[in-house]
């Protein structure tokens, strides 16, 4: 019988970043006001709380509650809080999401409507070099 020869596959995933590099990129992702605000939002959900990007763009209005002053997201049970400031960025958000002013996708209840009426953004890959 013929050895048996597993071909192994490369991965293109570098090494996690450090912790100051993950809280630079937050404090940036918080203050960065060239960066555009939905950008922004999709960066900390990743950042904050580990979020696959698939993940991100299937959040609803829905999974975002208010408790009082607190601010939840649904990412399982129970909500996760949402600390400020990125609880004011999240909510502001909330009202100017893009996207909701064609008649298909005004009342839609994704928290990042795509272009498609009533299909959530989908993940496109980056122009960039």
């Amino acid at each position: 019988m013929p050895k048996l020869i597993i071909p192994t596959r490369g991965t293109l995933n570098p090494a996690p970043i450090s912790q100051r590099q993950r809280l630079a990129l937050i404090r940036k992702a918080l203050s960065d006001e060239s960066i555009p605000e939905r950008d922004r939002i999709i960066a900390l959900l990743v950042l904050l709380y580990a979020q696959p990007i698939s993940r991100i763009l299937r959040l609803t209005l829905d999974d975002l509650t208010r408790d009082g002053d607190q601010v939840l997201l649904r990412l399982g049970d129970p909500p996760s809080p949402v600390p400020e400031p990125f609880a004011g960025l999240l909510l502001n958000y909330t009202q100017t999401r893009p996207n909701t002013t064609t008649a298909t996708n005004r009342d839609s209840r994704w928290l990042f409507p795509g272009r498609r009426g009533g299909q959530p953004l989908t993940p496109r890959p980056s122009s960039h070099a």
